[in-house]
């Protein structure tokens, strides 16, 4: 009788564990619309077709999301979307027993793919990813503007989100041939109708203090800019920046820039400069002097100082 009944008993179990393996998928497809509805509701505009579940896998056929773009005026910014083509992510199911889960996932994104894996520790998440062949110029509201090219490749790693943002890890990225927009006054103040492409290089750090861009580089059929960038505070409303470049003109930019380089306030350049200094640095609006060339940034400003090499 004891034996029937332990017989019956793991019989039940076994039951148990089959049902609840058939039916995983459609629990996690229930769950995982249940999180999407939740994120809407708190704000969040994003959109989703085609999710698919698996023991330990989400996928979808697309997935947008907008986010926060550039401030335009005051609190007003541009929203930008991002879309994302064949999504999914998948558990590592041994990452369980260590109490830190971790998942890869995978993406296409505007004609490249953006792969790699995250993991949660200590509270945070921790991602590291690689970029392959993601041309900006494919993006709908930059294509629309006019932007063209730009193909994409770059890393990250030990990126750390918390609730306030960013606050850790380093990354570098390549673009090149990023076409930009043609704009009208651009073309009268420059004299030309050939802008040609940009290549652009950096690389830099996180921290919870400050994002470091410690090696930057543009060039053009204008010349090549090479300098560093750090913005401390980057989490706070109101940020400050701290940078230098050193600026070569080409023959052509030589061409198109230097008649204007005499009108820029105390920098002492002049027509024939083909190389100079260019030093940010944060200041209060109130008391910026007019003598020196203010930028708004933001809800502060950045004062800029012109050296001839």
């Amino acid at each position: 009788m004891k034996r029937r009944a332990g017989q019956i008993l793991i019989l039940s179990v076994v039951a148990v564990v089959a049902t609840i393996v058939a039916s995983w998928p459609s629990l996690l497809s229930f769950l995982v619309q249940e999180g999407l509805q939740a994120a809407r509701r708190a704000g969040t505009n994003l959109s989703w077709n085609g999710l698919t579940t698996g023991i330990s896998s989400v996928g979808f056929d697309s997935l947008s999301v907008w986010i926060p773009g550039p401030r335009v005026k005051g609190t007003f910014t541009i929203p930008v979307s991002i879309e994302l083509q064949r999504p999914s992510v998948t558990l590592n199911p041994s990452s369980l027993l260590s109490l830190s889960p971790s998942v890869t996932y995978t993406t296409q994104l505007y004609g490249g793919t953006l792969f790699g894996d995250a993991q949660r520790i200590n509270g945070l998440v921790q991602v590291t990813g690689n970029v392959e062949n993601v041309e900006i110029g494919k993006h709908p509201q930059l294509s629309s503007l006019g932007v063209r090219g730009g193909v994409s490749n770059g890393a990250f790693n030990g990126i750390e989100i918390t609730q306030r943002g960013v606050e850790g890890g380093e990354f570098f990225m390549r673009v090149r041939g990023l076409e930009p927009p043609t704009i009208q006054a651009a073309k009268t103040i420059l004299r030309t109708d050939n802008f040609g492409t940009l290549d652009i290089d950096a690389e830099g750090a996180i921290s919870p203090s400050k994002v470091d861009l410690a090696n930057i580089r543009v060039s053009s059929i204008f010349g090549s800019v090479v300098g560093r960038l750090t913005v401390s505070e980057h989490l706070s409303p109101s940020p400050s920046y701290n940078g230098s470049w050193e600026v070569s003109l080409s023959e052509t930019g030589g061409a198109a820039v230097g008649p204007w380089l005499q009108l820029l306030p105390n920098a002492g350049l002049d027509t024939t400069t083909t190389s100079f200094l260019i030093t940010a640095s944060s200041v209060s609006c109130a008391t910026a002097r007019s003598s020196g060339t203010i930028l708004r940034l933001g809800g502060g400003c950045v004062k800029l100082i012109f050296t001839k090499r």
